[in-house]
């Protein structure tokens, strides 16, 4: 989970967070390939009061130092196609 470290560095265990919307891992060159899945708890209120509308929520994904390896893209939601249904809604 995000945000459990030991000297600087991620580490597994910890408790999920359902209030902050920033988590962070760090991992140290691991030589090999890293997989980090994102879970939302819940992505139901108003992100951005008084902008658009209830289900507007800011988020942002960041891979610093990071590189693709042949047939494993960094996003693998359809985010690298610019597919934003995985992650849009409407309201009823």
């Amino acid at each position: 989970l995000g945000n459990h470290f030991t000297l600087g560095w991620s580490q597994t265990g910890g408790s999920a967070d359902t209030l902050e919307n920033l988590e962070n891992v760090f991992v140290q060159k691991a030589g090999a390939t890293a997989t980090i899945t994102v879970s939302a708890t819940a992505i139901n209120g108003d992100g951005v009061p008084l902008v658009g509308d209830m289900t507007d929520q800011d988020f942002a994904l960041i891979c610093r130092n990071c590189a693709v390896s042949a047939g494993n893209p960094i996003f693998s939601d359809g985010f690298e196609s610019g597919d934003v249904s995985a992650w849009s809604s409407s309201e009823p």
